[in-house]
């Protein structure tokens, strides 16, 4: 799962030798992008997203693909979880 502080950190700032920053500015066409990636994937931050668009070469279907499959996969385990420890709960009693 990305992390949004890492996420945040490689989206937003690169540092340098110094310790400084240096923002990144995105282009209007990237801003757009991720917007719609956005309006398909939901609720994953903008620096999660250009973190995923970079890693798979700016390609937007990829990109939704591999956010979608993430959040399936964080839901899956959850769901499991809460399962589990309800069966555990119940057998308990």
């Amino acid at each position: 799962m990305v992390t949004t502080t890492a996420a945040a950190a490689a989206a937003t700032a690169a540092s340098t030798s110094s310790g400084q920053q240096l923002t990144h500015t995105l282009s209007a066409k990237v801003r757009k992008t991720i917007q719609s990636i956005k309006e398909i994937v939901g609720n994953f931050s903008d620096a999660d997203i250009y973190m995923v668009l970079k890693e798979t070469n700016m390609d937007p279907n990829e990109t939704a693909q591999k956010l979608l499959n993430q959040g399936l996969c964080l839901f899956f385990s959850l769901f499991n979880f809460f399962v589990k420890n309800l069966l555990t709960l119940q057998v308990g009693e």
